[in-house]
């Protein structure tokens, strides 16, 4: 059995004995889909760490210079990138899998850990990820701007990006990582 046939096992949930994949084929293909999923979310953390730094560096100007609601707001900012960052690293530190030798069945069940915390993420994104900093931004406008239809129209506008940005976590939900936790529970059932 080559690789693409255990890949096609493993998205159709089946390790029977009759589905012709040795247990150490399939532990092999879990490794390797693993692999590629730490890479996956260890890309987003960088990219948003790289985010977090521009706008970091972008709104530092404004806290030392700024009106005292846009330094405040600027100070939410940053506490809410920090949070960002420690919520990314807190659910993505799962035991190590790549360097340990494992049994199958205890390297499904790490990865379905890993799965399930980015789960976790992803559902509470609204409270650590998308109020936070929208909050500290309306506040730098408001303190750069006042109340007026430059600030009305901005809060509108953030409000469109925090809508996006939340219907594109569900659509990670639902179209990437229940369904993967959901094969990986599928073939843990079956190893019992």
């Amino acid at each position: 059995m080559n690789f693409d046939e255990a890949r096609l096992a493993w998205r159709s949930q089946t390790i029977t004995k009759d589905s012709g994949i040795s247990e150490a084929e399939m532990l092999q293909l879990v490794k390797r889909e693993s692999s590629a999923f730490d890479r996956t979310i260890a890309r987003r953390d960088r990219r948003e760490l790289i985010t977090g730094i521009i706008v970091m560096l972008a709104f530092l100007p404004v806290l030392v210079t700024g009106p005292w609601l846009s330094r405040l707001g600027v100070l939410v900012v940053l506490v809410a990138l920090a949070v960002i960052y420690r919520r990314l690293a807190t659910a993505r530190r799962v035991e190590e899998s790549e360097h340990v030798e494992l049994s199958l069945s205890e390297l499904l069940e790490i990865e379905r850990a890993k799965v399930t915390g980015q789960i976790r993420l992803l559902e509470s994104v609204v409270s650590w990820y998308i109020i936070p900093p929208t909050v500290g931004a309306m506040l730098i406008v408001i303190g750069i701007s006042g109340l007026g239809w430059f600030t009305a129209g901005y809060s509108i506008f953030a409000l469109g990006v925090a809508l996006v940005v939340y219907w594109l976590n569900q659509l990670a939900l639902r179209h990437d990582l229940r369904p993967r936790r959901a094969q990986l529970e599928k073939l843990i059932h079956e190893l019992r």
